[in-house]
């Protein structure tokens, strides 16, 4: 039983992972290809709901 658990969270975690770079290889881009839209998404997603919390655009 114990070892099944830890086989399970060992591919939760290769999962989270796999997510986490996935999520900043699109941060990337976004501060590449529209720099003029998300000019400091370092660290956070760039609309994200801290930073605009009425979520409103200039677009």
């Amino acid at each position: 039983m114990l070892e099944a658990m830890r086989e399970t969270v060992e591919v939760l975690n290769q999962m989270s992972g796999s997510h986490s770079r996935s999520i900043k290889f699109i941060e990337d881009l976004l501060d590449h290809t529209l720099p003029h839209l998300y000019p400091s998404s370092k660290g956070g997603l760039p609309s994200g709901i801290r930073s605009n919390p009425e979520m409103k655009f200039d677009w």
